[in-house]
């Protein structure tokens, strides 16, 4: 009983009881789903939503870009991105780091490595074709503790690694569900700078915008009281009208994930799962990511690893 007890209390962290999912439209230029289609901006990276599956709304963990569930038979595909940095890099076992393999492959031995501990874990296969032709090369492999069915996907280039967890409840959904799998998978494509560029907001927004204040007449310096406090209730019931209309359009307009860091509660977030809105600001320019350093000059630090959530996507 207290195994199962704190096995579904670390279920309840890991799926992120403490996190909301930070929900904006499709003007805030982070990320958005046009169709079928799911492009963040933030992570510079696009993929193809497979038929069958469904964007979820669902309480999610920071580092997600992307949640998918279906249902006879259920599955569910987490897509997530984090930057291959050197921390991350010499996080990697010695005996992953300094093999000939490529950055993919290291980097699922490394996954393997952890996730052997408590899982069968299968062989390391080769991802699609087209992954290395749109310059993210990918492998895959797949692990289980009996519960629970993974195929674990790894797309890796030098500035970043996108993972793809399928789970499913028993081996025979997660052979079901494998050509969605791998559809989503070949879809991957990585943004180059100028589709990274956020998307301006419509017209019809700005308009609606600039005309929420001249609702509220101003009220003149030398005003009577009777005045001032005509002026007053002018203006609230202009500020009052102005959050209605912008109510309505984040209710009618389409929603999309907002793509944040690992370690953060994403900006207009509150703990009680409510979104609040947040000013947009501007994108952090383009720039292009260090190159790893070699394996001889990574300095392990004791420190526990992975350090990031991937490993757990699954468990």
């Amino acid at each position: 009983m207290r195994s199962g007890d704190g096995q579904q209390r670390r279920a309840f962290l890991v799926g992120g009881a403490l996190l909301c999912v930070a929900l904006t439209i499709a003007a805030s230029g982070h990320a958005e789903i046009d169709g079928q289609v799911f492009t963040s901006r933030a992570e510079r990276v696009k993929v193809t939503i497979p038929k069958g599956f469904r964007p979820s709304e669902l309480p999610s963990y920071p580092g997600v870009l992307l949640y998918l569930l279906r249902s006879n038979p259920e599955g569910r595909i987490i897509i997530g991105s984090e930057p291959l940095r050197q921390q991350l890099y010499c996080s990697w076992p010695a005996k992953c780091r300094e093999t000939a393999d490529s950055l993919e492959k290291k980097y699922a031995c490394a996954l393997r490595e952890q996730l052997d501990k408590h899982h069968n874990v299968g062989a390391i296969q080769a991802g699609p074709k087209e992954n290395s032709q749109a310059g993210l090369p990918s492998v895959w492999f797949e692990y289980t503790d009996g519960k629970r069915f993974v195929r674990l996907a790894l797309a890796v280039n030098q500035r970043r690694a996108v993972t793809f967890v399928l789970t499913t409840a028993s081996a025979a959904d997660r052979a079901t569900h494998a050509r969605s799998f791998d559809q989503v998978l070949r879809s991957l494509k990585e943004l180059s700078d100028v589709e990274a560029l956020p998307v301006a907001p419509s017209p019809e927004a700005g308009v609606s915008d600039a005309r929420a204040p001249e609702a509220a007449p101003a009220a003149t310096p030398d005003a009577t009281p009777a005045r001032r406090g005509g002026a007053r209730t002018s203006r609230g019931g202009g500020r009052r009208g102005a959050r209605g209309a912008r109510g309505a359009r984040h209710a009618t307009a389409p929603v999309v994930a907002a793509v944040r860091s690992f370690l953060s509660v994403p900006p207009g977030c509150a703990l009680n799962g409510r979104w609040r809105p947040r000013q947009r600001r501007a994108m952090r320019p383009v720039t292009a990511a260090p190159l790893l350093p070699p394996p001889e000059e990574c300095m392990l630090v004791g420190r526990a690893w992975p350090s990031s959530s991937t490993s757990s996507l699954g468990r």
